[in-house]
């Protein structure tokens, strides 16, 4: 039977073999937005060559994007690693560390992760600390380390059993401690009081020294 020809020539043909490959790289890039441009530019492109470049473009841009992209950012981390690797997964600031999870748990369960992790939840002590902490969270709330004593002359302390030394609650919060005992930081930096009995949100570890 005689060899049947694709009917491309031999540099096209190249070309559609060499095009798969970055299509396979591009699995392992996690960017939802880099994936959907080489999915339009795959249907949209005129011919291999163009398809070609084109893709090769959105994986590098892919790869550099994701070298900024730390491992506190890209999945859940089990307690052993975290406690392990802390000093690598935290961002610093002024001799604390701190990380910012990717799960979400319980006010409760993510107390007890932090502590089983060496740390704590974390405690916000300044304007200058509330503005750090804000700048590194991408959930609209996270648990933070304060919550409620059932005593209205001191309604709120900390995870470490002190007062607090900053409030910055959002209007209307703060005041129902009895029904509301958690706390979460809000995106803006704002303190929000939650019931958190079957409420599960992100968590900010602190820890003093690494």
């Amino acid at each position: 039977m005689p060899f049947r020809h694709s009917g491309l020539n031999p540099i096209d043909e190249i070309l559609t073999l060499f095009f798969y490959i970055p299509i396979i790289i591009t699995i392992h890039i996690p960017r939802l937005e880099v994936k959907a441009a080489i999915i339009c530019l795959f249907k949209n492109g005129r011919d291999n060559m163009q398809k070609m470049i084109m893709v090769i473009g959105c994986v590098l841009i892919g790869l550099l994007s994701g070298c900024t992209t730390t491992v506190r950012q890209i999945g859940p981390i089990g307690v052993d690693a975290l406690r392990q690797n802390a000093r690598s997964l935290a961002q610093e600031w002024e001799g604390h560390y701190y990380w910012f999870s990717e799960q979400k748990l319980s006010w409760l369960d993510a107390k007890r992760y932090a502590e089983e992790a060496g740390g704590y939840l974390v405690i916000i002590d300044s304007a200058e600390e509330n503005e750090f902490v804000k700048a590194h969270m991408r959930e609209p709330w996270s648990w933070i380390g304060v919550h409620s004593t059932n005593f209205e002359s001191a309604p709120w302390i900390t995870v470490k059993g002190g007062s607090l030394y900053y409030e910055n609650w959002d209007v209307g919060e703060g005041w129902d401690p009895r029904q509301q005992p958690f706390v979460g930081l809000l995106i803006n930096g704002k303190m929000h009081d939650f019931n958190g009995a079957n409420e599960y949100y992100r968590f900010i570890v602190e820890w003093d020294s690494l």
